[in-house]
């Protein structure tokens, strides 16, 4: 039977999960590697032994539907559940990690930007100062930071 409600599949890498209940309704909520939640009804139980031995940084697809304006997780599968060929498999694993590390760093400069505003309202900064400060946060906060030279000459 064809499906009638819009559909949206998001591909995921898989960081844990846990059960839930909300409301006296059971969710297997499984969370991502960027910090989203998919609730997975009980209604839907039949998809929650996928995730019971799923590795971190696994890739999932979630399937969502709309019926009567509520988004739901209509389906989900393993990634890797639908590739023969390891090369591919390995290929389509190396991009979901290279997503999940394009969210990470925008996580970053956002922080950045946002400590950098935070001593612009302080008063402790120049509005001019402003993206210079957020860079030199987004290297410190990337780890790379090294502390500046002093010229003794």
């Amino acid at each position: 039977m064809p499906h009638n409600n819009p559909q949206k599949p998001k591909i995921i890498l898989f960081d844990h999960k846990e059960i839930t209940v909300q409301s006296g309704k059971q969710y297997l909520v499984v969370t991502d590697h960027a910090g989203e939640q998919h609730k997975i009804s009980e209604k839907r139980q039949a998809l929650w032994a996928q995730f019971e031995n799923a590795t971190k940084h696994e890739g999932f697809v979630i399937i969502y539907e709309t019926y009567n304006n509520i988004e739901f997780v209509a389906d989900a599968y393993s990634v890797a559940s639908k590739l023969e060929d390891n090369l591919l498999r390995r290929a389509i694993t190396e991009v979901v990690l290279s997503l999940g590390d394009q969210q990470t760093e925008e996580r970053n400069r956002s922080t950045a930007l946002s400590y950098s505003k935070d001593l612009v309202c302080a008063g402790k900064i120049e509005l001019t100062e402003l993206y210079k400060t957020a860079y030199d946060n987004f290297v410190f906060i990337k780890g790379n930071w090294k502390p500046p030279i002093k010229d003794e000459r």
